[in-house]
């Protein structure tokens, strides 16, 4: 019995055990379900989120592309809008350039023209004005005042000339300047006063400050510092009214590195319109012309230049009806070395020229087509000389083929035969050799001197030019001339005999004096002693071959290499100059420069 409840106990318990299984089974079951639902859901979720993504990426995409079109037309429509705009700017600009080129080459075209005309003008200015000065000191005094009105005319004329031939070499930029220490107050001074009858006939008072300027030294070129002050003082002059007034004021800036001059006038001043272009090349107010002021607009243009090219600057105030004001300044300069001060204030000598030392009286063949300038070297050189005229090359070459003169003076601008084309037929022919020429011209260009030189000219004479200048010139070389033929009229002695040319002996002696150009001790020894030969025989060798003295050679080699040097621009300081040439006194140095070609070395500076 009791195994028949322990079974059922069995039973029961297993039946128990049966339900709670089958009840777990479908609690996992349900777990399991619910689940695959929660991932079902997720996955949904997911696919749901998946599926906005895409759409709103597609979205996205596509506003993009549509915003990214429309920039792309936006910019496509402004870059076809600068396209055509750059198109019309560079064809603005080609028309632009196209004018400023036509104008440019307008104003070429007028300086050309003025260079050409000024080239032409100044042969006959230099006659004119020559032909007044010799007049002058003849001219009864009743007829001086007239003869002087004349004078300053022509004189003018001659300004005028070179202006525009200083206008055509600043437009070509070969304009260098030949700058030297000057004491500016005492300069002013000079340049201001020199218009004292001007002023006197146009009854205008002139007030002069310079005193602030005293012991003040400025860096500048002579000539064109008083063209600048010429050309101030002459419109203030010619724009001002009888009985009215200028005042030339020179001080110093606040830094005292620059002096400040100013020139004022109580003349008809200057229309505001005007004034930015005042300084502009060929210029012309029509206020100038109605007050009836003739002029070419250059003055001004050359003020402006010449005053930059001195590191300086200009400036002008004016007011119509009360007149102007022009302001100037100038860098000072700060230190000057005692021998350049001395140098600037060597004496400018009084040479007397007299033809009375040559033995007989000169043969001078003058080539020149101007008959007008023919006249004017008979009246230069009087009765001292007698001038043979030609007027071209091929006309001098048929006189010269059955004479021989004792000097050339030649044009070198002349029709059939030019004054170049003659000096290459001269220097290649043997009896033609040995005469001296010189070339006066009115091309005064550095290209057109060293052209000449290098053919061999003895000298080189600029139109216009001084009277004295050139009979200094051809009087020293027509001594040379004369010194050489007594030489040659010497018996020989045995040993003076020497097989040396001309043309060997002076590239010896040339060479060796160069090589030692710096030695001012060089003497007649040292030359004797490297050509072998006693002093004796040097003697007799330098004055049959070169027409002068050893130590006469020596020195005229010296002197022609400073006077290239100056010409090529090689130096600035004439100390410099005397001992690079072998001169260790600049004072005498100067001198013989003066007495050798008729000017100072500071004039070349």
């Amino acid at each position: 019995m009791n195994d028949s409840i322990s079974s059922r106990d069995r039973a029961s318990k297993l039946g128990l055990l049966d339900k709670e299984y089958e009840i777990a089974q479908r609690e996992d079951e349900k777990q399991r379900l619910e689940r695959e639902n929660e991932l079902h859901t997720a996955q949904a979720r997911v696919d749901k989120v998946t599926r906005i993504g895409l759409v709103a990426g597609l979205g996205i995409f596509v506003t993009a592309s549509f915003l990214a079109y429309i920039a792309y037309q936006r910019t496509k429509s402004k870059n076809q809008l600068l396209a055509k705009q750059k198109e019309e700017i560079e064809t603005a600009n080609s028309v632009i350039v196209k004018q400023s080129e036509e104008l440019q080459e307008a104003a070429r075209t007028k300086s050309r023209f003025f260079a050409n005309v000024s080239h032409e003008l100044r042969t006959p200015v230099t006659l004119i004005t020559g032909m007044l000065d010799l007049m002058e000191k003849e001219t009864p005094q009743s007829v001086l005042p007239k003869m002087s009105i004349a004078l300053n005319n022509s004189r003018r004329l001659q300004t005028l000339v070179d202006e525009v031939l200083d206008l055509s070499r600043l437009e070509a930029e070969k304009v260098e300047l030949k700058k030297s220490p000057k004491e500016i107050s005492t300069l002013l001074h000079r340049i201001v006063f020199s218009f004292d009858s001007l002023l006197e006939t146009k009854k205008i008072k002139v007030e002069y400050d310079g005193a602030l300027l005293n012991g003040i030294w400025l860096a500048i070129d002579e000539d064109k510092f008083e063209k600048i002050i010429n050309n101030l003082l002459y419109n203030a002059i010619k724009f001002n009214h009888e009985g009215g007034s200028i005042k030339v004021e020179g001080k110093l800036d606040d830094l005292r590195e620059h002096i400040i001059i100013q020139v004022s006038d109580s003349g008809i001043g200057i229309p505001e319109k005007d004034i930015p272009h005042i300084f502009e090349r060929f210029y012309q107010s029509n206020f100038k012309k109605e007050k009836n002021s003739e002029g070419i607009g250059i003055g001004l243009s050359l003020v402006k230049e010449y005053t930059e090219l001195h590191k300086g600057r200009v400036e002008v105030t004016s007011k119509e009806g009360e007149g102007s004001t022009f302001e100037l300044q100038f860098p000072i300069i700060k230190k000057l070395q005692a021998e350049e001060l001395m140098t600037d204030r060597t004496e400018d000598e009084e040479l007397q020229v007299s033809f009375s030392d040559l033995k007989t009286t000169p043969n001078i063949l003058v080539v020149e087509d101007s008959k007008e300038m023919q006249f004017y070297l008979k009246e230069i050189f009087e009765d001292k000389v007698n001038l043979i005229p030609t007027y071209n090359g091929k006309e001098a070459l048929l006189w010269l083929s059955k004479n021989t003169p004792d000097l050339i003076i030649s044009d070198v601008m002349m029709p059939e035969m030019d004054g170049y084309e003659l000096m290459r037929n001269l220097k290649s022919t043997g009896s033609m050799k040995s005469i001296p020429v010189v070339l006066l011209t009115a091309r005064g260009a550095e290209e057109d001197l060293l052209n000449g030189l290098s053919l061999g000219v003895d000298d080189y004479i600029v139109k216009p030019f001084h009277a004295k200048e050139l009979k200094i010139r051809i009087h020293n070389l027509l001594i040379n001339q004369q010194i050489r033929r007594d030489w040659q009229m010497k018996p020989v002695e045995k040993e003076d005999e020497s097989e040396v040319s001309n043309s060997e002996f002076m590239e010896t002696v040339e060479k060796y004096v160069r090589e030692h150009l710096k030695d001012a001790s060089l003497g007649i020894a040292d030359l004797a002693d490297h050509l072998a030969v006693s002093e004796r025989q040097l003697y007799r060798m330098c004055g049959l071959l070169a027409g002068m003295t050893p130590a006469h050679l020596i020195k005229e080699i010296r002197l022609t290499i400073a006077y290239k040097m100056l010409t090529n621009r090689e130096v600035n300081k004439i100390y410099d100059l005397a001992m690079r040439v072998g001169f260790d006194n600049s004072a005498y140095f100067s001198r013989q420069f003066l007495a050798r070609f008729g000017r100072k070395p500071v004039d070349m500076l």
